[in-house]
C-alpha cells in the first residue's frame, strides 16, 4: 500500500515480492521504444524521476515482484512490460507497508472531502484487483464497496 498527498487522501496498491497474487490488468501502450513508453508513463504518473519505472524486456528473468512474467509475455507475443515500480509509504516513511487495521483506521480518520476522494478510488478500482487490503477496508468501511 501506498499512502498518495495529503491531499488526495488516496492509498493506492504497490507491486512487491512479498505480497499475495492477484490478478492484474494491463493496456498495451501505443510505443514501439520501450525508454519511449518508460517516459510516457513516468510522465502520466506525475513521477520526477524514472527510477520508480520498471521494465521487462525479452529475454530477461522475470523481476521478483511480476513471477511469469516471461510466459505470460511469450503468450502474447509481447517483448518488453514497463509498470509504475513505486515503493510502499504510510505516513511519510518510504518503505513502509502498514497494516490493514492502520489503513482502515487513516480512511476513517479523514476529513470529508479527502475521505470521499480516497473512497471513491477504492470503489472504481477494478473488482479484479482483489486484495485482503480490499477485503479488510470493505468489511470495515462499506462506503468502499463496489456497487
Amino acid at each position: 500500500m501506498r499512502q498518495s498527498g495529503k491531499e488526495s487522501g488516496r492509498i493506492t496498491l504497490v507491486i512487491l515480492p512479498s505480497a499475495d497474487q492477484v490478478t492484474s490488468l494491463w493496456a498495451e501502450m501505443d510505443s514501439e521504444d520501450p525508454e519511449a513508453a518508460k517516459e510516457s508513463l513516468r510522465i502520466r504518473e506525475g513521477k520526477p524521476h524514472r527510477h520508480h519505472i520498471g521494465v521487462w524486456r525479452e529475454g530477461q528473468s522475470d523481476p521478483a515482484a511480476l513471477p511469469g512474467l516471461t510466459e505470460w509475455a511469450a503468450v502474447r507475443e509481447i517483448d518488453a512490460v514497463i509498470w509504475t515500480d513505486l515503493p510502499p509509504k504510510f505516513q511519510g516513511e518510504d518503505g513502509r507497508i502498514p497494516s490493514a487495521e492502520e489503513v482502515v483506521s487513516y480512511l476513517q480518520a479523514l476529513p470529508d472531502d479527502p475521505r470521499a476522494v480516497a473512497i471513491e478510488y477504492i470503489r472504481r478500482a477494478p473488482s479484479q484487483i482483489d486484495t485482503a487490503y480490499r477485503r479488510e477496508i470493505v468489511r470495515r468501511v462499506p462506503e468502499c464497496a463496489i456497487d
